[in-house]
């Protein structure tokens, strides 16, 4: 039996992105059920093509930056990366505003083709 939350998130301000994913995960029992310190996670943004975020065809950047935000938090080491269906990875990942997020972070890119 899986358990699944919705929770509401009227926009995509940074703030409200993290409280509303912060309260998902905790209506489906907390991170520690899915995360351990020191484990290593590849997190799978959906980069389909390089486009800007306004036109929602890939993982927002403020989603991915909180997701990014509470792994790290919990001790994980995150990765990231993608085949988008047009284009190479990084530049598409550059297009959507994604690889500015890792490298805030300093998360590494791992590409699917190669």
């Amino acid at each position: 039996m899986s358990k699944v939350a919705l929770v509401r998130c009227e926009s995509y301000e940074y703030d409200s992105v993290k409280r509303s994913i912060e309260r998902g995960v905790s209506l489906i029992g907390g991170l520690s059920l899915f995360v351990q310190k020191g484990e290593n996670i590849l997190l799978k943004p959906n980069i389909l093509v390089g486009d800007a975020p306004e036109k929602c065809v890939t993982t927002n950047p403020a989603v991915f930056k909180a997701v990014i935000e509470i792994l790290i938090n919990a001790g994980a080491n995150v990765t990231y990366g993608d085949s988008p269906a047009i284009g190479k990875t990084l530049k598409a990942a550059k297009k959507a505003g994604l690889t500015q997020v890792a490298d805030e972070f300093n998360i590494k890119l791992a590409d699917f083709k190669t």
